[in-house]
């Protein structure tokens, strides 16, 4: 427990945007600039919708983030790089291997990360890539792709042919395992260059002690990396800077939005009660027409104090408009809330 509490950072308010629209803008990342990281943001928020725990809040700050991210992207160098782990590993392995339009390429997984590599790959006119996929989903992956699938029993052969091999299935299950690879050595005239991208380490220590193994992994990527200019990361800075004050201005905004749908409920209910008194005694022509009307009145009449909450709650001087509400319709938004969520 507490060497886990000594990695914890906890933060609240402002800290707490200013971190996350840092860390989707690649700022925070092993390769400053990272362009992946703002795709991982937002499908954490798609995840938590998915299972019903975004709060409004939290919808509104991972929006901002990614919002910001956008901004970094197309508004500095840092993001006009179009840099990540795999683009920076890719360039370590030609350096050692020589460029890889005309290289027999082994892609080890078919997760997120394994379509960012092969379309690295696809980027740099590398045409000959097999996938392989301990799940055995390299079948779909590839058709997807137009890249060539590889089973079980090929896979020795296709390891042997191969000048790159990209493992990045993070899945916990060894691949290549020397009792695969320590044979196929024996095949080669050349080394194997082996990028491993997996958090958990794809390849294991015994392979990699190997003779006639090159291993490019997390660790020598994020060296490989060259640094960014300071501007461009200034200028990053300053935009993620500004997404926070966005952001704290848009949540200031909403600290009504409960009284603003309380008043809303209010005109609305009122309306219609009247409405379906009325509608029954006219034709259905003209009922439809002045159901319309009421209606267009009801928003007509609740623009200006929607407007004027979303001013007030920016100010901070929403008390004022809380107390105007209950004094002159008698709505009790703290109570109407309960009643809500009841």
């Amino acid at each position: 427990r507490s060497e886990v509490s000594g990695l914890l950072q906890v933060r609240a308010g402002s800290p707490v945007a200013a971190h996350l629209f840092g860390v989707a803008s690649g700022l925070d990342s092993m390769v400053v600039g990272e362009a992946e990281i703002s795709g991982q943001v937002s499908a954490a928020l798609r995840r938590a919708q998915t299972a019903g725990s975004a709060s409004p809040v939290l919808h509104l700050l991972f929006q901002s983030a990614a919002r910001t991210a956008k901004r970094v992207a197309t508004r500095t160098d840092l993001g006009a790089a179009g840099r990540s782990v795999a683009t920076v590993a890719l360039d370590v392995a030609e350096r050692r291997i020589g460029p890889l339009s005309g290289a027999a390429v082994l892609l080890v997984g078919t997760g997120a990360y394994a379509r960012v590599v092969a379309a690295a790959l696809r980027d740099r006119s590398c045409t000959q890539v097999a996938v392989y996929s301990p799940s055995g989903r390299q079948a779909g992956f590839a058709a997807r792709r137009g890249l060539r699938a590889v089973s079980t029993a090929e896979l020795p052969a296709v390891l042997a042919e191969s000048e790159l091999v990209v493992s990045c299935s993070g899945t916990g299950a060894t691949v290549l395992d020397s009792g695969l690879v320590g044979p196929v050595l024996a095949e080669r005239e050349r080394p194997l260059c082996v990028v491993d991208l997996a958090l958990r380490q794809d390849v294991p220590p015994e392979v990699r002690e190997l003779t006639g193994v090159e291993v490019i992994d997390l660790t020598t990527a994020a060296r490989a990396a060259d640094g960014v200019s300071g501007a461009a990361v200034t200028a990053a800075a300053e935009l993620v800077v500004q997404g926070v004050a966005d952001f704290e201005r848009d949540l200031a905004a909403r600290r009504l939005d409960p009284a603003v749908v309380a008043l809303r409920e209010h005109v609305t209910g009122t309306v219609q009660r009247e409405l379906d008194r009325l509608l029954s005694r006219v034709p259905p022509e003209v009922a439809a027409e002045v159901e319309r009307a009421a209606h267009r009145m009801a928003r007509s009449l609740l623009h200006t104090p929607t407007v004027r909450a979303r001013m007030l709650a920016r100010s901070g001087d929403e008390t004022d408009y809380l107390r105007a509400l209950h004094t002159l319709f008698g709505i009790d938004v703290a109570g109407a809330e309960q009643d809500r969520r009841r």
